[in-house]
């Protein structure tokens, strides 16, 4: 029985990531992104983190900016070795994999794993650069 407890434990911890509150909050793309998620010619602009229930919602524009719309999904992190992992799960349960290559209160850098992510979203593998422009008060500088 102790084993058991003890393994459950360890098991918890190496799947603990101590950051996500760090994600809490409002974040726009810095860089100009060169490659679609869809197939109607949608990139991300903004992504939105909620503090309750684990709600995202990522806001998709043309190139333009004008045409928009949103991919209202829950979101959780994982450890896996050596990558942390961001998944988003949309209502219709496609996900769509990144993994965190930094994170800090003011800036998000995450790459697409094509492998783990729906194949309806187009798989390119580019870096995303975020920076954060609302969030709370502890995760602004």
């Amino acid at each position: 029985m102790k084993t058991v407890f003890i393994a459950l434990v360890a098991l918890f911890c190496s799947a603990y990531n101590p950051k996500p509150h760090l994600l809490v909050g409002q974040w726009i793309i810095t860089a100009r992104n060169e490659e679609s998620l869809l197939q109607k010619k949608r990139y991300i602009s903004t992504i939105y983190f909620s503090s309750s229930g684990q709600r995202a919602i990522i806001s998709l524009s043309d190139r333009k900016g004008r045409e928009k719309e949103e991919l209202a999904c829950t979101w959780n992190t994982e450890e896996k070795p050596e990558q942390k992992l961001l998944v988003f799960t949309t209502a219709d349960r496609r996900n769509l994999v990144y993994s965190v290559e930094h994170l800090a209160k003011d800036s998000l850098y995450l790459r697409m794993k094509p492998e783990l992510s729906h194949p309806g979203f187009i798989p390119r593998a580019q870096q995303l650069k975020f920076e954060r422009i609302a969030g709370p008060p502890e995760n602004v500088r």
